[in-house]
């Protein structure tokens, strides 16, 4: 197993996303992930989408790096916070070639 992913699974532990018995810590991760890319919420994304037709900042970054490689830094930032989860911390953060 890879440290950092066993270091995650430590950092869970005590939270709303503490692991269970029958989920491994990849899985918990790929399902956190999918949760932070998702954003601020199905009616957030169709205000800001729909409503004020703008690109969501990742479609927008992948549009500007032409589908180059993107290392998200800090993409489990702000998640499980007393007032809620805010996705990222709201901003994104990264390094690409």
């Amino acid at each position: 197993m890879f440290p950092i992913i066993l270091d995650f699974q430590e950092q869970v532990q005590g939270t709303s996303y503490e692991k269970t018995e029958n989920v491994e810590p990849i899985e918990l991760y790929s399902e956190l992930l999918e949760k932070v890319s998702k954003g601020g919420g199905e009616n957030a994304i169709f205000r800001h989408t729909q409503k004020n037709k703008k690109l969501l900042v990742r479609e927008r970054l992948k549009l500007l790096l032409d589908d180059e490689p993107f290392l998200e830094l800090s993409p489990f930032a702000g998640l499980d916070m007393p007032y809620g989860d805010v996705p990222a911390a709201g901003c994104l953060t990264g390094m690409f070639t």
